[in-house]
């Protein structure tokens, strides 16, 4: 059988030790076992270090998956919006964007009928729908829209 190290169990064993020899040769009584003196300061100070460990390490895992559907959903919407770039410039049309509060999908200006039309025939530009966990806001020189 392994030596196993028990930390808590060598402290009792030396606190008892310590008990007996300072009460000298009377016996051990079943009450000062039940009536322990309190925690040394290191126990409590290691108790707080584990604790702060599990709860960051709780919360770097939770935070994670927020922060990667951010970065996800924000390298989209510039992908998008550098491909409508690249085709109002190639094609010469106008590619504008309409945002809503959980969802955008953008629009070619029909110079005919003087109007903004949304584009469905083309799989990039169809209506996008921004996960709950986000929100989306439009800034313009500062101010939100």
């Amino acid at each position: 059988m392994d030596n196993i190290d028990y930390p808590c169990f060598d402290s009792l064993m030396k606190s008892l030790f310590n008990n007996v020899q300072a009460a000298g040769n009377h016996r051990l009584s079943v009450a000062s076992l039940n009536n322990p003196k309190g925690f040394s300061l290191i126990e409590i100070l290691i108790a707080l270090v584990v604790g702060a460990l599990i709860i960051s390490l709780a919360t770097l895992s939770f935070g994670d998956k927020r922060k990667e559907e951010l970065e996800k959903q924000s390298m989209r919407l510039y992908a998008l919006l550098k491909q409508a770039q690249d085709e109002t410039l190639l094609r010469g049309i106008d590619i504008g964007i309409r945002v809503e509060e959980n969802k955008y999908w953008f629009y070619t200006y029909d110079v005919e009928n003087d109007k903004w039309l949304p584009i469905n025939d083309d799989e990039f530009f169809t209506e996008k729908t921004i996960p709950e966990s986000l929100e989306i806001k439009v800034v313009v020189d500062g101010s939100t829209l």
